[in-house]
């Protein structure tokens, strides 16, 4: 005998859900209120699935989830092939941490991880959007990895002087920083400090294993700390940690030089510790080849000037920069 054909069950729960029949739950933030079923919410949430009590209504902190990033995760979970919007991804993965929805975490971090999604601009400007948000401190890391040739351009903004001491130590450590020189990474430092010197004069010592004092150019090393006139920078330079890490430089490199003239070889900077994404800027006045004389006048005044006219660039002018070579042999271009 035939039998009637009746309608699947998964199609008929599907009209209900999508369509909020017969809601369960009324979820509760701040003004907004969100009539749910709680089966739904109970599948994808493992805060709505340890409730020991089932209410009537749930009310949710409005600083970990609001009612923009409720709305997107309960479409989200009716949703067969959801799409995550960038835009408003942070307060999404935050409020999916909160209700410990793991496929949603792991979702946005598809998002975090994505170069494409979040390359050195985006990346820093996640960074600093994030920087109250204590639980999203895993994600800020990442995003500090991020920026290497826009470590400049972040230099010369005011949040970079709102950086807590542990990242900028992370960031300036960076193999991948792009770099005119490494007196950038000293003055980068000082800038820093200057913003609040009587506190933050205490991480100096932890400050200056950034600074990669081998990789400055000798003729620099020579003449600053007697031709420089920034009081604060010459107070950094005093420290013993730092006058002892600079001269043990300058001792290194004359002996690599000596050696070379003795054994007809080519060291001049061999020994430098992991060097840096050397460019060149031509906006930046203070460039030199490693080797260039010229380079004794490096000062911070003009440090300064250049992070003035980075202010004044588009905020992709980092991607006019040039790959360099560390120990490119030849006139510098100031001699050209």
């Amino acid at each position: 005998m035939k039998q009637w054909p009746k309608d699947k069950l998964a199609t008929i729960l599907q009209y209900t859900v999508e369509l909020h029949l017969k809601t369960t739950i009324v979820i509760k933030i701040r003004n907004s209120y969100f009539n749910c079923h709680l089966p739904v919410l109970q599948v994808y949430s493992q805060f709505f699935m340890e409730l020991e009590e089932i209410p009537m209504m749930v009310t949710l902190p409005e600083d970990l989830v609001t009612p923009k990033a409720f709305m997107m995760i309960y479409k989200w979970m009716l949703t067969a092939e959801p799409y995550l919007d960038r835009t408003h991804i942070v307060e999404l993965f935050i409020a999916a941490s909160y209700l410990r929805i793991k496929h949603l975490v792991a979702h946005c971090w598809i998002c975090f991880d994505d170069v494409q999604c979040f390359n050195e601009v985006t990346a820093c400007i996640l960074y600093v959007e994030t920087q109250y948000h204590p639980s999203l401190d895993i994600v800020r890391n990442v995003m500090l990895t991020r920026i290497q040739k826009f470590v400049l351009i972040f230099a010369a903004t005011r949040d970079f002087l709102e950086l807590p001491h542990n990242h900028l130590i992370y960031l300036l450590s960076s193999s991948s920083i792009a770099l005119n020189t490494e007196c950038e990474v000293l003055y980068m430092v000082v800038r820093w400090m200057s913003h609040d010197w009587s506190t933050r004069r205490a991480y100096a010592l932890k400050i200056v294993e950034c600074i990669r004092f081998n990789c400055m150019p000798l003729w620099y090393m020579l003449f600053v700390r007697r031709e420089e006139t920034h009081e604060l920078l010459l107070q950094f330079l005093n420290l013993n940690e730092v006058n002892g890490k600079m001269t043990e430089a300058i001792t290194n490199i004359t002996s690599s030089m000596y050696d070379d003239q003795i054994f007809g070889t080519n060291s001049t900077h061999k020994d430098t510790p992991h060097e840096r994404n050397w460019i060149h800027d031509q906006s930046c006045d203070y460039h030199h080849l490693i080797g260039c004389p010229n380079s004794r006048e490096i000062r911070y005044e003009h440090f300064q000037a250049y992070m003035w006219k980075l202010q004044q660039k588009p905020v992709d002018h980092w991607t006019t920069f040039k790959s360099v070579e560390f120990n490119t042999v030849g006139p510098c271009h100031c001699m050209r």
